[in-house]
């Protein structure tokens, strides 16, 4: 069922609902009300024909019948008066008759009134005390008039509820479809958005009510895989031709070592740059697996409590090795009492990794070859800074200095890919951290990592 079929009918139903209880409410008073009224007039006339009857000694019962049948009176009324010995004395219209026995009227003397009806005949008992004589009164009446407004507002309260949840049904439909065209329309516009028009939006409408906010939130999202397809375009795009670039002089170095016959010196020197190449490629793919790894969800990654200062210590070493001209020094500013200062939730494997490039950037782009590494224990955080002396970035590369392989103008003369930053970056987001950039060109640079610890 559609939300508009839906809407509709759950606002016909309680719209019905409500008039329907209204009107049953209002049918209930007016009858409770008519009932009262006539019971009222019925009982003033019981009590007016007793007092004629008693209380009047000129008056006697025929008397009192020929000035009955002359006052206006209600609907096959009939008035019975009974004494102390419940014998009747007085009935004012011998036409009628109305079943009392002996057990009703102990019940009247007892209840002081009774009131009960027989069809549409309603009935009231009650007692009449003149001086030390009791008498009862039964007395009844059919209201014809009262019964016929009944009818006529049950008819009416009929039609009118009918009639309003029809309209209300009608209007419920066309406001539901009102309300709904935005979301008709957004539904319409989502359906022409594919992967070759993720730029295109939805209309924002006020920007405040809930539709507004859907429309925003949906754009936001596609803001989000516009970047991704981006991102995901421009890594085929720069992965092709960094690998293209290798295998490029791969190819043509074995092309031209198999064109004619060479000494052992010759083959020697190209097996040589073929390794060179086949390492870079290595290099290379280790560091897309690397960036693939880092733009996993948080919980597809396994994460353990380690000291983040041996982590330093390793990703030291295992640069060292392979660069044995490079001079890494690490400082603690104050060495922390409890060892849980310098410990974190992290992943070993890529938190080296991160601190590596780092190291590796500023030695690779540096004269001296060196940087200088702190450890300060903040509360509940590991501030590690990484400082060199060299090249620089310049102000206007820092803002797209995290992009996947962008490079600086000052370092396209020097080997690499421009993946060491981007992935660093995306590691330290993944362990909650934070990373900033402080570099004047051909002044140095200070990276700083602020990571949460359990101190």
């Amino acid at each position: 069922m559609k939300i508009r079929t839906r809407l509709t009918l759950l606002f016909t139903i309680i719209f019905a609902l409500i008039t329907i209880g209204g009107s049953v409410v209002i049918y209930i008073t007016s009858a409770n009300y008519r009932e009262d009224q006539f019971y009222d007039r019925l009982e003033g006339n019981a009590i007016n024909t007793a007092r004629l009857l008693i209380k009047v000694n000129e008056i006697d019962s025929n008397l009192l019948k020929i000035i009955s049948q002359n006052t206006v009176a209600l609907i096959k009324q009939q008035i019975l008066i009974f004494d102390n010995d419940n014998q009747r004395i007085y009935n004012s219209n011998e036409s009628i008759r109305i079943p009392v026995d002996t057990a009703l009227l102990h019940k009247i003397r007892r209840q002081n009134q009774v009131k009960y009806s027989i069809g549409e005949t309603e009935i009231i008992g009650m007692n009449f005390t003149n001086k030390q004589d009791k008498y009862v009164i039964v007395a009844s009446a059919f209201d014809k008039y009262g019964y016929n407004k009944l009818r006529n507002l049950q008819y009416t309260l009929i039609i009118v509820s009918f009639t309003a949840i029809l309209i209300t049904l009608i209007a419920g439909w066309l406001f539901s479809r009102h309300v709904l065209k935005p979301i008709a329309s957004m539904i319409s516009k989502v359906s022409d958005i594919s992967a070759s028009k993720l730029h295109e939006r939805l209309p924002e409408g006020n920007g405040t009510d809930e539709i507004a906010l859907l429309a925003i939130t949906f754009n936001k999202m596609l803001a989000r895989l516009e970047s991704a397809f981006q991102m995901q375009r421009n890594f085929i795009s720069y992965a092709s031709h960094e690998l293209r670039t290798p295998l490029t002089v791969i190819t043509a170095q074995l092309d031209v070592a198999l064109q004619k016959p060479r000494d052992v010196e010759y083959y020697r020197k190209i097996a040589e740059s073929v390794l060179e190449d086949i390492q870079q490629l290595s290099v290379l793919s280790n560091g897309f697996l690397n960036l693939a790894n880092a733009s996993l969800d948080k919980s597809g990654i396994r994460f353990e409590i380690l000291r983040v200062d041996e982590l330093l210590w390793q990703a030291r070493e295992e640069i060292l090795k392979i660069n044995h001209h490079y001079k890494i020094n690490i400082d603690y500013k104050e060495f922390p009492e409890q060892e849980s200062a310098l410990q974190a939730s992290c992943n070993d494997q890529l938190l080296k990794v991160a601190f590596s490039n780092i190291m590796d950037n500023a030695c690779k782009y540096s004269a001296d070859k060196e940087v200088n590494i702190g450890i300060d224990i903040l509360p509940k955080e590991v501030k590690i800074s990484f400082k060199d002396a060299g090249i620089g970035i310049p102000k206007k590369d820092q803002e797209k200095i995290f992009e996947p392989f962008y490079r600086a103008n000052n370092v396209k003369s020097i080997k690499g890919h421009g993946l060491g930053l981007s992935l660093t970056h995306r590691i330290i987001k993944l362990h909650d951290g934070q990373l900033e950039i402080e570099s004047a060109e051909n002044k140095g640079t200070v990276i700083t990592i602020n990571l949460p610890s359990l101190a």
